[in-house]
């Protein structure tokens, strides 16, 4: 996409992602994507 001249901004990257129900958030130092799996709630 970004090939592509899609994502222009950070803005486009949120959005782009919260149009497929993912979001982004800072996990232990990292920058990750998640989907709003628990993993709790499944064990």
């Amino acid at each position: 996409m970004a090939r592509e001249g899609r994502l222009e901004n950070c803005l486009a990257i949120h959005r782009t992602l919260a149009e497929a129900g993912l979001w982004m958030r800072v996990q232990h130092g990292h920058l990750v994507i998640c989907d709003g799996y628990d993993h709790n709630r499944h064990r």
